[in-house]
């Protein structure tokens, strides 16, 4: 993952009152190396600069938090200040609002929520969502643990609450918002019992001019063993590196000197014992070796295919106005 892209990083770590949980998340950011971090359950009533630097490190110089309400809840969010701005944040009651300057491109509204469980409070938590997209006009993106469910896939389950179901649907369509793809995962939560269950509810929705900005960014579910909900990564600017694959050309191996490429290249280090990884060793040397031999051999597949295309339609084209002659 570069840290030259906008990055954000989402996390239902709950809770962070142990030294271990904090140490782990630490360890955990600094592997992604985001430019913001949203932590979410934290449980904690306070949070400043020694909790960000003992949980994130020093990158992060800039931060608010949501208070937790009796141990329960609490978000923080933070950021490094030399590749992103965020102001103007606004605190609901399960949810904290800012004004995203970065470095380079369009500022944008984000808003990271944390859903309630009671239905009552759900309903009213919707509404909160509604009235900050109506307050803060322009591109806005919404993310993190929503605690409801919007489709029947989003749980492995048939215990629905549809009710639930259609205010969420309800207020997605009439805040006109797109959900980003996640890649990666099916479900981001589960009760970790012996049959689970598993849902969907941590996710990320945008506005149509949000995404029109954002064309090439990437949503990522990511793995770890420190909390039952999965963290969800958001680069905004992902770029697609595709490496040339490798082509076995049926003609090689009616060629002189094919098998003594392949006997040459079929070697790995005695020191690997381990059969899957001296396999794939064995099958990466073979093809290097042989898109190497093939290209010495023989040159430009592509370009000598097209030049002999040329030729065939230049035959066909002398055939329409004669007979060819036959090779003397």
């Amino acid at each position: 993952m570069s840290c030259n892209a906008l990055e954000l990083v989402c996390w239902n770590v709950r809770g962070l009152n142990s030294p271990a949980k904090r140490k782990a998340l630490r360890g955990f950011v600094e592997s992604v190396r985001a430019a913001i971090v949203c932590i979410l359950g934290t449980k904690l009533e306070v949070v400043d600069k020694y909790v960000i630097l003992q949980c994130i490190g020093p990158n992060y110089d800039g931060f608010t938090y949501l208070p937790a309400s009796e141990t329960r809840g609490g978000i923080f969010v933070a950021w490094d200040t030399t590749r992103v701005r965020l102001t103007n944040y606004v605190n609901d009651s399960h949810c904290i609002t800012w004004y995203v300057s970065p470095i380079e491109g369009t500022p944008w509204w984000l808003t990271v929520v944390y859903g309630p469980q009671d239905d009552d409070q759900k309903i009213s938590f919707l509404n909160e969502l509604s009235e900050q997209k109506s307050l803060n006009p322009g591109p806005w993106l919404v993310i993190s643990d929503f605690n409801l469910i919007l489709y029947t896939a989003d749980k492995n389950n048939s215990n629905l609450d549809w009710g639930m179901m259609g205010k969420f649907k309800r207020f997605v369509d009439n805040n006109v918002l797109k959900e980003l793809f996640l890649h990666g995962r099916k479900f981001t939560w589960s009760n970790e019992r012996e049959t689970p269950t598993l849902t969907k509810i941590d996710r990320a929705f945008v506005s149509v001019d949000w995404e029109l900005n954002h064309l090439e960014c990437l949503l990522q579910a990511l793995s770890t063993d420190y909390s039952d909900h999965c963290p969800l990564h958001l680069t905004l600017q992902e770029s697609m590196h595709i490496r040339r694959r490798f082509r076995f050309e049926k003609f090689w191996v009616k060629m002189d000197g094919f098998l003594d490429v392949v006997k040459e290249a079929w070697t790995c280090d005695p020191d690997i014992t381990d059969p899957f990884l001296r396999l794939d060793i064995l099958l990466r040397n073979t093809a290097r070796d042989l898109a190497t031999w093939g290209q010495k051999e023989i040159g430009n597949i592509k370009l000598q295919i097209a030049i002999a295309n040329i030729v065939i339609m230049r035959f066909d084209c002398a055939q329409e106005n004669r007979m060819l002659t036959e090779e003397v």
